[in-house]
């Protein structure tokens, strides 16, 4: 078969601008869960973490006892009471 140019108006196979399989092997984006601990670990993260969790139980109705052992046994905080007491404090307002 003789070789043909290709001439401007031949069609040439349509190429989409993103293929499906692009935008499966890009990589994952992932963002922080506000439930992970933060990267410098140690008591701030778990500081954080806590307060999540003890706004959660006060809004689930857990006592003040309840939420601070919870905590206690959890978490590494230099003073869970005063966590819990901040928390309730402020869904009580």
């Amino acid at each position: 078969a003789p070789d043909r140019p290709i001439t401007a108006g031949a069609a040439a196979p349509a190429v989409p601008s993103q293929s499906p399989e692009a935008v499966e092997s890009e990589p994952d984006v992932v963002s922080p869960s506000p439930l992970a601990p933060s990267g410098n670990g140690g008591e701030e993260g778990d500081a954080d973490s806590a307060r999540l969790v003890a706004l959660n139980m006060a809004l689930g109705g857990e006592s003040r006892a309840d939420t601070e052992r919870y905590l206690a046994e959890n978490f590494k905080l230099a003073d869970p009471l005063k966590l819990v007491d901040e928390v309730y404090a402020a869904i009580e307002a």
